[in-house]
């Protein structure tokens, strides 16, 4: 909804409202959620409480090492839309990578043998830096990359369980190839040889 809303709701006497059937799906209310209202000036702002995930690359301590995590910036939490959309995370990470020393690429093209670009099937990430442990930085490149192949790959639904497709041995090793370690490629090879939900 790219459009700017105009609603109206009744004040009850006990000072409630019903807040219009747009707005919740706009900010993706849902019965239980908490919101929030905060003022500038005479305004009143209301928006969603965010949700918040424990960050997979410091596991909630806010470091990675000794080094404050680059990806929550020391928060040891980070906000579950940004998780769920990798373009999000990766604008956020790209903003952060300065501060932090860490070099990121995101790719998403590659350059055939005749110079034709195309797009991948899945975008890569690379990370970079000479602040962080290297054996770390392969781990959390590898969880981002985890999130990428979880947005990319087509699923289905079967008796109401979302599942990956499974693909061919030769685009799963497309896919695998796309992670650095063993552990990571264990992992994503379950997620498609073996039954698993999302």
């Amino acid at each position: 909804m790219n459009k700017n809303l105009y609603l109206k709701a009744t004040v009850t006497g006990k000072r409630q409202i019903t807040i219009p059937k747009e707005i919740c799906e706009l900010l993706n209310i849902d019965t239980g959620k908490q919101v929030i209202f905060r003022t500038e000036g005479k305004k009143v702002i209301f928006e969603a409480e965010k949700e918040y995930e424990t960050c997979f690359a410091c596991f909630g301590t806010s470091k990675i090492g000794e080094i404050e995590c680059f990806v929550c910036k020391g928060t040891g939490k980070l906000e579950k839309d940004i998780i769920s959309d990798i373009y999000k995370l990766v604008g956020v990470l790209s903003i952060h990578s300065i501060k932090y020393g860490v070099e990121i690429d995101f790719i998403q093209q590659e350059i055939d043998n005749n110079g034709i670009f195309s797009y991948k099937e899945f975008p890569v990430i690379k990370l970079r830096s000479s602040k962080y442990p290297a054996d770390e930085l392969l781990r959390i490149q590898d969880e981002i990359q985890k999130l990428i192949i979880e947005q990319f790959t087509p699923k289905s639904t079967e008796k109401n369980k979302t599942l990956f497709y499974l693909p061919s041995d030769a685009m799963l090793n497309l896919i695998l190839d796309t992670l650095s370690t063993k552990k990571a490629k264990e992992e994503v090879t379950k997620w498609f040889r073996y039954e698993r939900t999302i």
